[in-house]
């Protein structure tokens, strides 16, 4: 599947004689409806995408559903259970839905994985028989009921607290967290470039890492971070290998104007910025 692609629109790429010939396969987007589909897997014989629907565009503008959408070919392509709420990152297994509840959309109607709601399930996760384990600075482990019904969404209660950034900051990371980071000069917003390298060895814990950074102070702040970082091991063969990567980043420090106590600087993935030229 092709997204964000420049010079090319969201498209299904798809071959029938192992790779020799590629078809080009267009997600509808029509003055309807249009597919955004974000992620495939292979599910009982089937092609399963997943991701958000923008439909009844003719009204208004439409507004956007969940969509799950499957194909036994990847040409001809069927919409499957649309579950009601909007759901989080997916896997070969189901999607996060909320704390403690993962939604299953295979099959004529959706069901839902019931989990401990204690704040320790992300997008990070795997069920094995009625087991299932998520990453959440470390491995956890629980019981997992498959229902019908999913359990209610928990209410906030209290004290909120901003979590720390987790996002993809790198091909195959599991486990990338970045926390933020005091400025050199408070009251300035900027924006930096920021490089990296590093060993990934077999187990898929990180050594050797390197940092180009805009200071000497914030160079080791942001090696730090990145020496706990949790990838998935390259695999040769049968067995892993140790490889080493090369990682781009933006360091984006801003903070409440007037308040310079309150300036942080954060790190992104280069890529999160890129946008397809149409």
């Amino acid at each position: 599947m092709l997204r964000r692609q420049p010079n090319v629109e969201d498209a299904m790429v798809i071959t029938k004689d192992a790779g020799k010939s590629w078809k080009l396969v267009h997600m509808q987007n029509d003055a309807s409806n249009r597919v955004l589909a974000r992620t495939v897997f292979v599910h009982g014989g089937e092609y399963w995408a997943f991701g958000m629907e923008l439909i009844h565009r003719e009204k208004g503008g439409g507004y956007g559903v969940p969509l799950t959408i499957h194909s036994r070919d990847g040409e001809t392509w069927t919409h499957g259970a649309r579950g009601p709420n909007e759901f989080g990152a997916c896997t070969s297994q189901g999607c996060y839905l909320w704390d403690g509840v993962v939604e299953v959309l295979y099959g004529e109607h959706e069901q839902f994985w019931s989990m401990p709601q204690d704040a320790s399930l992300n997008n990070k996760w795997a069920i094995t028989g009625s087991t299932a384990c998520t990453i959440n600075g470390d491995l956890k482990c629980a019981f997992a009921a498959l229902t019908d019904a999913p359990q209610s969404r928990p209410e906030t209660r209290g004290v909120i607290y901003i979590s720390v950034s987790d996002k993809q900051m790198a091909p195959g990371c599991l486990e990338c967290k970045v926390e933020p980071i005091v400025p050199d000069k408070p009251g300035t917003r900027s924006i930096a470039k920021v490089s990296a390298s590093l060993t990934v060895r077999r187990d898929g814990s990180v050594s050797d890492v390197s940092v180009d950074a805009p200071s000497r102070r914030i160079s080791k702040i942001i090696k730090d971070q990145l020496a706990a970082w949790l990838f998935e091991p390259a695999h040769n063969g049968g067995g892993t290998t140790e490889t080493r990567k090369n990682l781009s980043m933006l360091l984006m420090c801003s903070g409440i104007p007037g308040n310079p106590e309150t300036d942080r600087c954060s790190l992104h993935s280069s890529d999160e910025f890129s946008r397809p030229d149409q």
